[in-house]
């Protein structure tokens, strides 16, 4: 039995991907997907979309649920803080990329030329995905409704959504107890992307969790224990991209890296081609 993952998920910490990861089903990574929705998993040859779709399967096919232990009530709990994730503070950790992209490159030390494997600089590379991903972003971001408050108001709706959480938690190593659930790996998908951008980076929401919330810290660093143990491992061997959160704009490498292979054969003479996956950090994976 194969299990592939498709590689451009929004983050090495995906919630499908830790699934594997923590009950230690084996699986490989794919490239690409046929419908082009992201998160994908395909099990023996067939595709299966959307993070829940993914879940349900994988935890029946392998009879493996994360949440097996949890009473009808913590159900209750866990999926409405879920989806105050998913569908309110993921926004928020959006439009923040979108809004500062010269912020994300530096607080991940992204090296656009290296993941694209091409010979166009660094500075280029640079302008083009501020431009394109900021753009994007916020308009993504306008239309969700978060993009339309002020950016006072929408880094406190952050910091109330890391409220809920930090006081649900408690003084509990998970949420619900002694052992990760799945709202712990939803969590650690989104918190991961806060705590580990670059300290040189002002990031509001970043000095929220480390000042007001330290318990979200210490679950971020208790997730990636159980996770990642060979995570500095694999951050020291990353070619320069020391953080694997940075995997978070994968996506976009691969939406746009054709782009910039083709402009590169006009630009150079040489035909032009596709990034492999090789080219891009193993991250975790």
């Amino acid at each position: 039995m194969v299990l592939t993952i498709d590689s451009n998920i929004s983050s090495p910490t995906d919630s499908t991907l830790c699934i594997h990861l923590l009950q230690n089903v084996p699986h490989m990574a794919k490239f690409r997907s046929k419908k082009g929705q992201l998160p994908f998993v395909e099990l023996n040859g067939e595709e299966i979309a959307d993070s829940a779709f993914i879940i349900k399967e994988l935890s029946t096919k392998y009879t493996k649920d994360l949440d097996a232990a949890l009473t009808p009530e913590q159900r209750v709990v866990a999926h409405a803080m879920i989806s105050m994730i998913e569908n309110h503070l993921s926004w928020v950790i959006l439009w923040w990329r979108a809004k500062y992209p010269e912020s994300v490159i530096k607080g991940y030390h992204v090296n656009l030329q290296n993941a694209l494997n091409t010979r166009l600089p660094n500075p280029i590379l640079n302008f083009c995905y501020k431009l394109t991903s900021g753009r994007k972003g916020l308009k993504k971001a306008k239309a969700h409704g978060i993009g339309v408050h002020s950016q006072d108001e929408i880094i406190e709706f952050g910091k109330n959504d890391l409220r809920v959480l930090s006081d649900y938690l408690s003084d509990r190593p998970f949420f619900f107890g002694d052992e990760p659930t799945l709202l712990d790996v939803v969590a650690f998908s989104n918190l991961a992307q806060l705590q580990f951008v670059d300290k040189s980076v002002v990031h509001p929401l970043r000095d929220a969790m480390n000042e007001s919330f330290p318990n979200l810290v210490g679950l971020v660093s208790r997730m990636k224990e159980r996770a990642f143990a060979d995570w500095d491992e694999v951050c020291a061997s990353a070619e320069g991209l020391r953080s694997i959160v940075q995997w978070s704009l994968f996506q976009w490498l691969r939406y746009y890296g054709g782009l910039y292979v083709q402009w590169h054969s006009v630009v150079s003479g040489r035909p032009s081609g596709r990034a492999s996956p090789g080219t891009f950090v193993r991250a975790g994976l």
